[in-house]
């Protein structure tokens, strides 16, 4: 209680001194916690995938003038197989074709989802637990969609998903398989793949 009294009295006796110190000290530390809150959730991106560490994504960069402009990570259709028959390293390989943010419709009303299109070894490279459904079979025709659980459950509630239609501008599809929904610190959120 003695040390109590005693730094109540040096902080009368000082105010500006004090009331700076504390202020610096109260201005690194809510620094470091940002810069820490930030390290913390750049590096947990796509953590959660099982071999996070042995996924890669190959980008395009565009020269223009001798100058690095712009790069694109959307990569010929063919890239992706070919490295996989001639690079033995590469366990699996897939080729994702664009990702958009499409309006579904649901009765009257409309329901945004982020979309991917991607081939039927998309699940082997970015695996998630599937609920229905196997890409390797009910991803292969046209026409065919897996969608995440929380996206089934906004347009279909408690209704069974599999078998239902999907309708947008551009068409309509059906609902081949669900997965488990991807968690937001991600570089490719995706709540449909076609």
């Amino acid at each position: 209680m003695k040390a109590f009294f005693s730094v109540i009295r040096e902080i009368k006796k000082g105010k500006g001194d004090t009331v700076t110190k504390i202020l610096s000290l109260t201005i690194g530390m809510v620094v470091g916690i940002v810069v820490l809150a930030y390290n913390l959730s750049v590096y947990s991106y796509d953590r959660f995938y099982e071999g996070a560490d042995e996924i890669y994504r190959i980008q395009e960069w565009e020269i223009v003038n001798g100058q690095w402009e712009d790069y694109n990570w959307i990569i010929r259709a063919p890239l992706a197989p070919a490295m996989a028959d001639h690079i033995p390293e590469i366990e699996s390989a897939t080729v994702v074709f664009g990702q958009e943010s499409l309006e579904y419709q649901k009765g009257e009303d409309y329901i945004q989802a982020w979309t991917i299109y991607a081939d039927t070894s998309f699940f082997n490279v970015f695996p998630r637990p599937l609920y229905a459904g196997n890409p390797a079979e009910d991803l292969v025709l046209p026409g065919q969609v897996f969608v995440s659980a929380k996206f089934a459950q906004k347009m279909f509630g408690d209704r069974q998903a599999v078998g239902q239609e999907l309708v947008t501008e551009e068409g309509s599809w059906i609902v081949t398989g669900i997965f488990e929904t991807v968690p937001e610190n991600t570089h490719l959120y995706f709540d449909v793949v076609r």
